[in-house]
């Protein structure tokens, strides 16, 4: 092997060395702005749940199967009401206030909240709260609690 060979060799290797660090880069930057937007969005359940009267519980699991969990009584109240699945919907709706909150969003509260539900739950309260008139659903599909 010449010297002009093992030059083009450098070379070669030295540009793979680089494209790889590149690709490394961009994904540390991608991984970054995951974390930044995870951590926003579990400041914002925070924020929703201590509004709503909660305490956000540590879970070590989140639920997989969409077949509902049997019916469990959780020990603490709200409003002299026992804390049901369909009254800490209500209760997150009301603390989301005026801007709202998606069924999605509802969902990772009550996870965040140690409160299991299968995925469909919140619709079945969202519509039974929409027909009694407590709840409304903007354009953006963001459900309201309506003024009293």
């Amino acid at each position: 092997m010449n010297q002009e060979e093992r030059n083009h060799l450098y070379l070669e290797s030295f540009r793979q060395a680089q494209e790889e660090v590149s690709a490394a880069s961009d994904a540390k930057e991608a991984a970054e702005r995951r974390l930044e937007k995870a951590t926003a969005t579990f400041q914002a359940w925070k924020t929703i749940t201590e509004q709503a009267g909660l305490e956000l519980q540590p879970t070590t699991r989140v639920p997989t199967t969409t077949a509902p969990p049997m019916p469990t009584q959780h020990s603490a109240a709200i409003d002299n009401e026992p804390l049901n699945k369909a009254n800490f919907v209500r209760k997150v709706i009301e603390g989301a206030g005026i801007g709202g909150i998606t069924s999605g969003e509802i969902k990772a509260a009550a996870i965040q909240a140690g409160i299991e539900m299968y995925t469909g739950y919140p619709y079945t309260v969202l519509n039974r709260l929409k027909e009694q008139g407590r709840v409304t659903q903007n354009a953006r599909g963001r459900y309201i609690a309506a003024t009293k």
